[in-house]
Parts: C-alpha cells; sequence; structure tokens
C-alpha cells in the first residue's frame, strides 16, 4: 500500500487514529530551554507509546503566552520529526495556569491505547490522571 492510500484509509477510518496528550514546563523563556523541554517530551511521548515518525498523522503545540523566545514544532523538527505536520498555536492567558507550558496533541495511527505524558509540575493540569493516592514517580507518565 502506498503513502497515498494509507492516508485515505486513515481519513476514511477515524477509529484508526488516535490522540496522545502531553505536559511539560520549559525552564525559562530562552530557545535552549524550549528545545530541551520538547525534546525531553516527545522522547517520554515516544518511548512510553513505543511511536514511530511513520504513525504520525500531525501535531499541534500550544505555548502559554509567556514562553515567545522559540516555536516548539522548530524542536521536533530537529529532534527527528520531519515529514509531519506541526502547528504552534499560542494557549490563551487564565489566571493561576502553570507558567512556561507546551502543551502537545499528537496524533496518531496504528496504536493501542494512548498514553498521555505530563512530565513534571504538569501533572497538576491532569488531575484525572494524577489522583493524590496514586501519583507516579519522578518523570510524570500516565495511561489514561
Amino acid at each position: 500500500m502506498d503513502r497515498l492510500e494509507e492516508m485515505e484509509r486513515i481519513v476514511t477510518s477515524p477509529a484508526g487514529v488516535v490522540a496522545i496528550r502531553g505536559a511539560v514546563q520549559a525552564s525559562a523563556n530562552h530557545p535552549l530551554a524550549i528545545r530541551q523541554a520538547v525534546h525531553h517530551l516527545l522522547e517520554a511521548i515516544s518511548l512510553r507509546n513505543r511511536l514511530r515518525e511513520d504513525q504520525l498523522v500531525a501535531c499541534l503545540f500550544t505555548v502559554t503566552p509567556d514562553l515567545t523566545a522559540s516555536f516548539p514544532a522548530r524542536f521536533a523538527r530537529e529532534w527527528g520529526w520531519r515529514t509531519v505536520p506541526l502547528l504552534d498555536l499560542a494557549a490563551p492567558a487564565v489566571v493561576g495556569d502553570l507558567s512556561r507550558v507546551i502543551r502537545v496533541l499528537v496524533l496518531a495511527q496504528g496504536l493501542g491505547q494512548p498514553c498521555h505524558v505530563y512530565l513534571g509540575v504538569t501533572r497538576r493540569l491532569r488531575p484525572d490522571l494524577f489522583p493524590e493516592n496514586n501519583v507516579p514517580s519522578e518523570g510524570g507518565l500516565a495511561h489514561g
């Protein structure tokens, strides 16, 4: 099956696409800090989901308004996701939100149950995945 036929199969079979969510906090509003955060997040998502680039359909990044030094998609390409459509979006400014947060929505095919990845303090964003009595060990990985 060639790539076009495969894409048509995906489009006509939405059940074949899964959404993987994740987030990480950059240490600073600096290109190197954003780069490190994106690479760490994508590595964790890829490992936990046994994800290969050829399974990727699209990837959307959002950044909190205080992250202006660089685009996360730039570092996703650098990390190795060169053929997948990537898009950067600005998250709305919300009172009380965590600062310097990069969120991601990865759409992929050929996977089972997705494993969402929230690293460090971003686990607070999804208390449904990290109940108080069941906080994961360092690394912040969760199924859900």
